[in-house]
């Protein structure tokens, strides 16, 4: 990978697969801790320090997923970019 590439990426070392794994993996946290608050919520308890902690890390979870989201749209044109490279790769390899 070039310089002047991963300059232009939000984050240098993310690629299609990486942003796959982390965006299921804080979705699925985020998507737990907003249902333990529900549970909460609904059971009428009284709150506790795990509680607030709870709904901190689902105001969290809603941030990294929002600069995920923005990641995305900036950085797939670069993820496809290095897709048709590697794939032009192979086929000069193969023809060989």
């Amino acid at each position: 990978m070039s310089d002047e590439s991963s300059a232009r990426r939000v984050h240098a070392t993310t690629n299609r697969g990486s942003f796959r794994l982390l965006f299921m993996t804080w979705s699925v946290l985020t998507a737990l801790q907003l249902f333990a608050v529900m549970i909460n919520v609904l059971g009428g308890q009284d709150w506790a320090f795990a509680e607030y902690l709870n709904v901190f890390m689902v105001v969290l979870g809603f941030a990294v997923l929002g600069y995920l989201v923005q990641l995305r749209r900036r950085d797939e044109h670069l993820w496809r970019e290095d897709e048709e490279r590697r794939a032009d790769w192979d086929r000069r390899g193969r023809a060989l």
